[in-house]
């Protein structure tokens, strides 16, 4: 059992618990804050001391607590093996209609565990602590909680760069869709592999025909890219800016048994590539920037940056072309995304049709509660 530290809110914080909004402020916070030690488990209170919801402090950026229970209940060990179960059970009725043996176990707060990402490749989890103190919270549990649903290796993976623990030394083999990819959580982004896409993946089947032209910017291992090949594509170019993804490509590639084309990799800036004038067009063109809340190249506000990539995307297509817009960025709401795709087609005095909404899969819930965290959305567009 673990021992809570009371903690008492005041009217403003009561409210927005009560909608189960799950994070508390810094400055919505009185100065007794400042007795509790990080990583401490907070049975939260209202002003009337009634029963808010149960939270981890852990002062990091403007958040002080987040909410992982609302009902006041015991918080043991067994109280985290019973959630990990759940969240696995929620997952295992989907991996056989998606032919998968990977899936994200754990998806932040969607999940109850704020600040905690564990994605599982076949027999393997890959853990980040974006929280630390979840790391010492779970150190006795996890490695029995995972190994109790047949997982065998477990990786903790350092949340920003490379680097962590665990006895993995290679990539590791799973499948999606019938299909063999790889993770990278020793080089790779995130935990290795963008679980997130997996719907674009999928979407590939009907966006892409035999014979087409492709452009993917920002490839990363080339995932998208080897998709589009084997679904006939004729030309695929990758542009992506770190040296590491064009190994990781090369080596999907291999796994699929289809040629890897060296002349249509281009190891660059994805803003300086679109700067770059060119008469050629595509017929598909894939945009999957990282999150622009933290990019140093913007080109000016977000608003700008986005009409930026879309501009210099657009100007590429064919007429009938479709371009495969993905948004990863928080600060951007779904209103604001279309509205400045729709502003950048009208720079070039373009007509586009939005054609299909892609959100995300099974296994990255959202909460209604946080919009914050509900960002991942691919729209296609088709020029008329």
């Amino acid at each position: 059992m673990f021992d809570l530290k009371r903690f008492q809110v005041n009217k403003r914080v009561e409210a927005a618990l009560k909608k189960n909004h799950p994070w508390i402020f810094k400055n919505q916070c009185s100065t007794a804050l400042g007795g509790l030690k990080i990583g401490s488990l907070v049975r939260l209170l209202g002003p009337t001391n009634n029963f808010l919801g149960i939270g981890i402090y852990e002062p990091l950026g403007a958040i002080a607590i987040r909410v992982f229970q609302w009902e006041d209940i015991l918080i043991d060990e067994k109280y985290f093996f019973r959630k990990l179960l759940k969240a696995h059970n929620k997952r295992l009725k989907y991996l056989a209609s998606y032919n998968t043996n990977a899936y994200r176990l754990i998806h932040g707060e969607a999940d109850g565990f704020p600040g905690l990402t564990i994605d599982i490749f076949d027999k393997t989890a890959i853990v980040v602590f974006y929280l630390k103190s979840w790391k010492e919270i779970l150190k006795n549990i996890l490695e029995k909680e995972l190994m109790e649903i047949g997982i065998e290796k477990i990786y903790v993976k350092e949340p920003h760069g490379n680097g962590g623990e665990g006895d993995i030394t290679k990539p590791i083999q799973f499948i999606e869709n019938s299909c063999p990819f790889l993770a990278w959580p020793l080089s790779g982004l995130k935990t290795g592999f963008f679980l997130d896409l997996r719907e674009v993946r999928l979407a590939l089947a009907h966006l892409v025909k035999e014979g087409d032209t492709m452009l993917n910017l920002f490839a990363n291992d080339g995932n998208l890219s080897v998709i589009s090949k084997s679904l006939g594509a004729q030309k695929v170019i990758s542009v992506e800016q770190h040296e590491t993804s064009k190994t990781q490509a090369q080596a999907l590639f291999d796994l699929w048994e289809i040629p890897f084309e060296d002349k249509n990799w281009i190891t660059d800036d994805v803003w300086k590539y679109l700067e770059k004038e060119t008469d050629e067009k595509f017929d598909v063109i894939i945009l999957d920037p990282p999150s622009l809340s933290t990019q140093k190249k913007q080109k000016g506000n977000l608003a700008n940056t986005w009409k930026f990539l879309h501009i210099n995307s657009f100007k590429r297509l064919k007429p009938g072309g479709k371009l495969i817009s993905i948004s990863c960025t928080e600060r951007l709401s779904k209103e604001d995304q279309i509205k400045y795709t729709l502003e950048s087609a009208k720079t070039l005095e373009q007509k586009i049709k939005l054609i299909q909404k892609i959100g995300p899969s099974f296994d990255h819930p959202e909460l209604k509660s946080l919009p914050e965290r509900n960002y991942f959305r691919a729209l296609v567009w088709e020029i008329k």
